[in-house]
């Protein structure tokens, strides 16, 4: 065995049963991110300690044994953050189709959808409650 693979080998043990990486770590990580590097820009102690705490928590939750308390943090961070990332998502397949689909929500159900660009006035039928109104596409 090579170093590479000694490491490899000894980094998998260490990680074996350990809680890794989930959506908030990922938030954690971004949020650290950001921070630092508005702390290059605008230093402030307070700012760097705040970041500190966060890197401390994010490895504490990286390298936790405790399976069902991480997935119960994880659950409520995406809850709580389930209504932001739907918006943005909604919002970037706007923007990615905007020059050949236009987006409708249907009147009674509210659900979203998608119809070509180009067409004039349409009748739109729900595939979900089978609601018929008309838009301009």
């Amino acid at each position: 065995m090579n170093w590479k693979e000694k490491l490899r080998y000894g980094l998998g043990r260490m990680l074996y049963g350990r809680y890794g990486m989930d959506e908030l770590g990922k938030f954690l990580w971004a949020l650290v991110m950001i921070m630092l590097i508005v702390n290059l820009f605008v230093p402030n102690l307070i700012l760097t300690a705040v970041m500190l705490v966060t890197i401390i928590l994010m490895y504490a939750r990286f390298f936790s044994k405790r399976y069902d308390r991480r997935r119960a943090e994880n659950s409520a961070y995406l809850k709580l953050s389930g209504p932001f990332r739907r918006t943005f998502s909604t919002l970037y397949l706007r923007v990615r189709d905007r020059k050949s689909y236009r987006y409708y929500y249907c009147p009674d159900c509210r659900q979203r959808l998608r119809v070509p660009k180009g067409k004039g006035m349409i009748t739109i039928t729900c595939p979900k409650c089978h609601k018929k109104f008309d838009a301009r596409s």
